[in-house]
């Protein structure tokens, strides 16, 4: 359970200390915007006031408590996992799950911010990345606890699907 710890504390390092990083730089820039390559790939600030795809933004208890209720079902499962297996591919994919749903609920609750000369604060969480497919597809912002939760998720359930040893 040890390696499942760890990944939480990297993916909450990662998570927070890219989110700070990319804030502080690009938040004097006029257009708080870098490009990374034009029209594919960019760090573009962002407050998510919502969930997934800004769902949810009106309600920022409601999402903080469904945060606080996924919490310990995630450690459950975590640690439920290990009873009768000993691989890692379970701890790992929820370790990247709780470590980005703890490094986004850090924002909701601690981070504050003012963005595009705006008067008004945001309380949300902080996106920056931006990928489009020009002319296709324009994928909403994200950060690296959200590329956390999805991968986490994602390994769980291809090792439900295709890793679990049936009696």
């Amino acid at each position: 359970m040890l390696r499942f710890w760890i990944v939480v504390a990297l993916t909450i390092i990662a998570d927070l200390v890219s989110k700070w990083y990319v804030f502080s730089e690009l938040f004097a820039t006029p257009t708080q915007r870098l490009v990374i390559i034009n029209r594919w790939f960019s760090f573009n600030l962002h407050i998510n006031k919502g969930a997934v795809w800004g769902l949810g933004g009106g309600s920022p208890i409601l999402l903080i408590a469904i945060t606080a209720v996924i919490i310990p079902i995630v450690i459950y499962l975590a640690y439920s996992s290990q009873k009768h297996r000993r691989s890692f591919i379970p701890l790992l994919g929820f370790g990247l799950l709780l470590g980005g749903a703890l490094g986004n609920l850090y924002d909701r609750v601690f981070v504050e911010m003012k963005l595009n000369g705006y008067k008004e604060s945001y309380q949300g969480v902080r996106d920056f990345i931006d990928v489009q497919i020009p002319g296709v597809y324009n994928w909403p912002v994200f950060n690296v606890a959200d590329i956390a939760i999805v991968a986490g998720v994602a390994i769980f359930v291809l090792w439900s699907l295709f890793g679990v040893k049936r009696a």
